[in-house]
């Protein structure tokens, strides 16, 4: 059960992160 939330803490951060860095790359290349 723990591992299950862990799992999907870290993959919800991950995603966020990801989203992040696109959108600064984003700004950065316009």
């Amino acid at each position: 059960m723990f591992q299950m939330l862990a799992r999907n803490l870290i993959t919800v951060h991950v995603k966020t992160r990801a989203t992040n860095c696109n959108k600064r790359w984003e700004k950065g290349t316009e």
